[in-house]
């Protein structure tokens, strides 16, 4: 026998291990070949060929699963059923009366919950998925805004958001960690919440912005259910979290 180069052999050692795993003593003698399909001992069992799993490419090696959440709470829809303008919508997001935005990054892994979730809230508010380098730069950006002083876990705190205080909130979910900024009356006449409103504010404007330029996902089915527009949309004044 010809001796192999390395490469080569150490792929053919890899494709044994492989088969000898997954058929446990049965070996490749007991299986015929027939063009690219895999014929079993059993005729009447065809092992159809294997495909090749698709790579989203907006993955980035090594990006933690992000879930990013915002949610009009009372005041917000309150402004949505009773608008001043006499146009439902939430003041400063859009004409439209979206009451929820979900964004997903390219590699997310939901739970079983998070699954779930989307599902409930697929008619209620959009789910849409950006690529890792979208989601970390909108991450990043909230870092710098002062977010993450002012949010807290998510469980701690979820029983605030029914309360008529309360104007809307936005979570952020990694790995299985849940944060939340939740913004209520009152917060800007305290010295230690004045920063609250403005922060929210401009996360809520960031995540409709990166929502609008981003694919929409069908939760039933998990597929891309729409287009970014080929127009982008106006970005807002660059102050805060949105200047970088």
């Amino acid at each position: 026998m010809r001796s192999l180069p390395l490469a080569a052999l150490a792929l053919a050692l890899a494709a044994t291990a492989c088969q000898g795993t997954a058929r446990g003593r049965r070996t490749t003698r007991d299986d015929a070949v027939k063009g690219d399909v895999a014929v079993d001992a059993n005729p009447r069992r065809v092992n159809p060929p294997i495909e090749a799993k698709r790579i989203d490419p907006g993955c980035i090696a090594g990006t933690a699963s992000f879930r990013v959440i915002w949610e009009a709470l009372h005041v917000e829809r309150q402004q949505v059923l009773y608008p001043r303008s006499g146009k439902p919508g939430v003041q400063g997001i859009t004409s439209a009366p979206e009451l929820e935005v979900v964004i997903v990054n390219s590699s997310f892994q939901g739970s079983p919950e998070q699954v779930k979730d989307n599902r409930e809230r697929k008619p209620k508010g959009g789910l849409a998925k950006v690529s890792d380098r979208d989601m970390l730069d909108l991450v990043d950006s909230f870092r710098e805004a002062g977010f993450y002083e002012y949010a807290k876990p998510t469980s701690g705190i979820e029983g605030l958001f029914d309360s008529e205080r309360s104007r809307g909130r936005i979570t952020i979910e990694r790995d299985g960690e849940s944060v939340t900024l939740l913004s209520q009356r009152g917060l800007g006449l305290a010295e230690q919440t004045r920063e609250i409103p403005a922060i929210y504010s401009e996360a809520k404007r960031a995540i409709q912005v990166l929502r609008n330029r981003s694919r929409l996902l069908e939760v039933s089915t998990a597929r891309v259910s729409g287009t970014a527009p080929l127009k982008p949309p106006v970005e807002p004044p660059t102050s805060g979290m949105n200047s970088r």
